[in-house]
């Protein structure tokens, strides 16, 4: 939750894992595998990771690296043949 008493670095962190939501919708109604995949590994992850390792949470980091990792993998793997819309 977005509370202005916290510490700056909350605050920002909480911005960023809000605006990549949204950015994360936008993705997601455009229904483009691959630029889902491009925006989750360039901005979203990021954005999570940099939230959970503020916050210390083990859980959501470990959830963000599988989630970095899966997404990595499906690029390498449809790399050729394409994704399906």
């Amino acid at each position: 939750t977005l509370d202005f008493t916290s510490p700056p670095y909350l605050i920002a962190a909480s911005i960023l894992v809000g605006i990549a939501q949204l950015a994360g919708t936008v993705v997601m109604y455009i229904s483009d595998g691959r630029l889902i995949r491009i925006v989750q590994n360039a901005y979203i992850s990021p954005a999570w990771m940099f939230y959970n390792i503020c916050n210390v949470s083990i859980g959501g980091i470990l959830c963000e690296a599988f989630n970095i990792i899966s997404s990595f993998v499906s690029l390498f793997r449809f790399r050729k043949t394409g994704f399906a819309k």
